[in-house]
């Protein structure tokens, strides 16, 4: 059994591969326009890359942390 989620910052944004819907494991992206996670195919091997030195595994506080902080910023651009 995969111990997910498991949280990634991706160039610094915030990426996680985790349960589908339909119990399967996919990686979901942060879009920086929306502040929610969209499923992307692909992204689990980007992210699971051995040698890839844009992503970085994180700790589910520090993720959380940056998502709030992304979402923070892309509120105030919506109310500025």
């Amino acid at each position: 059994m995969l111990n997910l989620p498991r949280y990634f910052l991706l160039v610094g944004r915030p990426a996680k591969i985790d349960w589908t819907e339909d119990g399967r494991v996919g990686a979901y992206d942060f879009n920086l326009q929306t502040g929610e996670f969209k499923l992307v195919m692909g992204l689990y091997h980007r992210l699971t890359k051995a040698d890839n030195e844009n992503v970085e595994e994180v700790s589910e506080k520090e993720f959380v942390a940056k998502v709030e902080e992304l979402r923070k910023e892309l509120n105030a651009k919506k109310s500025g």
